[in-house]
């Protein structure tokens, strides 16, 4: 995406193509088969810390305007990855990737696809 375009709907953007990463690496597994595969669980857990980061990287205030996200719990899972790693809850992760997450990607497409972008850009699909 170009500079001239919102920041907060490029993290948008960025937390859907994570989101959409995320479901199709855990597609087809058990949590028991997740918690054994440290491929996929290390690579889960840099998608949620993208994530977090793009959510952190967005304006208070258009967060505030959206109070159906849950923003802090999103920067919260990203500040627990990096900051206690050694003491992961993979249940957790499990459940936001499983539930959380797939259960507010509509809300996020709908944010998205509500930004007025500039008539001369055609904005990526969403994933």
């Amino acid at each position: 995406m170009t500079d001239h375009i919102d920041r907060n709907a490029q993290r948008i953007y960025h937390i859907l193509q994570q989101a959409a990463t995320i479901q199709r690496r855990i597609s087809g597994l058990s949590s028991d088969e997740f918690f054994a595969n440290t491929d996929k669980t290390d690579a889960t857990l840099y998608g949620l810390t993208v994530i977090g980061e793009a959510v952190r990287a967005m304006d208070d205030a258009f967060k505030a305007a959206h109070p159906g996200i849950p923003w802090r719990a999103i920067v919260g899972m990203r500040n627990f990855i990096v900051h206690e790693y050694e003491g992961i809850d993979y249940s957790r992760v499990w459940e936001t990737v499983t539930e959380s997450l797939p259960a507010i990607v509509p809300h996020l497409l709908a944010i998205y696809n509500a930004f007025d972008f500039p008539a001369d850009f055609t904005p990526p699909p969403p994933p």
